[in-house]
């Protein structure tokens, strides 16, 4: 924050299905976006390893704030693969699936 304590605000940055960032709060982490909604927010899943694989966290809302630099870009295919390797060791419940392909045809837009 500066002197007057405003909110800094931050440059505005191109997101679309399958980003990955840096976490701001924690830059160890990695997350990739699985859908730019149309607001403020959007979702994304961590990127973890589990039995040396890519795996991927269950879906959560992110902020651009969450956002410390762009790293890349991940095909649906990879996500699908990372999906996978979650579900095996978690066995979450959803739509994973079902999400990822609608998703993945969701134009790029201009968070701010």
């Amino acid at each position: 924050m500066g002197k007057n304590k405003e909110i800094e605000k931050q440059e505005p940055i191109e997101i679309s299905f399958g980003t990955v960032f840096v976490y701001a709060q924690n830059p160890q982490e990695r997350y990739v976006v699985l859908d730019v909604e149309k607001k403020s927010w959007f979702a994304a899943s961590n990127i973890y390893y589990a039995g040396g694989k890519e795996a991927l966290g269950i879906p959560g809302t992110s902020y651009r704030s969450d956002i410390l630099k762009i790293e890349g870009r991940w095909e649906k295919e990879r996500i699908i693969n990372a999906l996978m390797v979650s579900m095996e060791v978690e066995k979450p419940i959803g739509r994973y699936f079902d999400l990822v392909r609608e998703k993945s045809t969701q134009k790029s837009r201009i968070l701010t």
